[in-house]
């Protein structure tokens, strides 16, 4: 998959990222980045795969450390709609499957993650990311404001 960080300039930096390619000690200093979040290097890939910013962060930093092993992951921040994930259409049918074969996974938890894997190939491809074919994740959408709502709170 690609991470691409979209700076305020309007510069893009893409990484590859492949979590079965990782070499141990980056799976390991993934495992360790999770604090309460996660324990295993499985349990952040579940957290990836349902949208977790922290696990984003994490992936991120990951990836960063090669261009520049000194960096930290107390460095690394970016407003959520600076982060773009892209999945690969061989990567959205494994990741469907992987869903749906989960004996452990709550089916609520189920339905609204192939919810969104099904969003993956409605979406049109990111431009940048054409190369790769590719579809990408937007952030969340800012809630509407009480002025819109009529919510007075």
């Amino acid at each position: 998959m690609k991470l691409s960080l979209i700076h305020d300039d309007g510069t893009t930096e893409e990484f590859d990222f492949q979590p079965t390619r990782l070499m141990s000690p980056e799976a390991e200093a993934i495992e360790d980045a999770g604090g309460p979040a996660w324990d295993t290097f499985e349990q952040f890939g579940r957290k990836f795969m349902a949208g977790s910013q922290r696990a984003y962060r994490v992936a991120l930093w990951v990836c960063m450390k090669r261009k520049t092993p000194g960096v930290r992951l107390a460095d690394v921040s970016f407003r959520v709609d600076q982060l773009l994930v892209a999945y690969s259409e061989d990567e959205t049918r494994r990741i469907r499957e992987a869903i749906e074969a989960d004996p452990d996974m709550d089916p609520e938890q189920r339905d609204n993650l192939l919810d969104l894997i099904g969003g993956l190939d409605d979406t049109e491809a990111d431009p940048a990311l054409a190369d790769y074919g590719a579809t990408s994740v937007d952030a969340p959408k800012d809630p509407p404001d009480s002025s819109e709502t009529g919510d007075s709170r």
